[in-house]
């Protein structure tokens, strides 16, 4: 890359810096120069459950891998174990879930905006990106169904709970 092409991409990379740090919901970022993967924080995540109860579900590290076009989730306050209907307690063959709609290796299922956010990925828009990830994360019915959640959301706590 020539210097114009250096000095481009860095005056892009600080505009869209700016723009990621005025999306609601974000706490903190980061560079992981070891794996070349971004870190973005978010606040504590909460979101209404089916009968109309507002359950906290935790902080994230959401990590950007551009190298491999992938991005993955972390909840770094909570992770419950999967419940067995049948037996109502934890099944044995699943492992911890990050959210409704993150599996245990932290992929999110989203309905709608996975391409969006895949494409806002490869032309470096993280800003774009999170301005889609965020309202799934808080489980808007635009991104996410629940009838297709890995488990249910009031496996977490009752935010009423969690601030006493």
């Amino acid at each position: 890359m020539s210097t114009t092409g250096n000095q481009t991409a860095f005056q892009f990379g600080l505009h869209d810096y700016d723009l990621l740090c005025a999306v609601l919901g974000i706490a903190s970022i980061g560079i992981n120069w070891g794996d070349f993967s971004l870190l973005i924080g978010t606040e504590c995540i909460d979101a209404i459950d089916k009968d109309g109860k507002l359950r906290e579900i935790g902080e994230f590290i959401v990590k950007f891998f551009p190298r491999q076009k992938k991005f993955t989730f972390e909840n770094i306050t909570r992770t419950p174990m999967r419940q067995s209907p049948e037996l109502d307690q934890p099944t044995v063959s699943t492992g911890y879930f990050h959210h409704p709609h993150i599996n245990e290796d932290g992929v999110m299922c989203i309905s709608n905006g996975n391409s969006e956010i895949m494409l806002a990925m490869a032309d470096g828009v993280f800003s774009k990106a999170m301005k889609m990830i965020m309202p799934a994360l808080r489980m808007d019915m635009r991104f996410v169904r629940r009838d297709t959640a890995y488990m249910e959301l009031v496996l977490w706590p009752l935010k009423s709970e969690v601030q006493k």
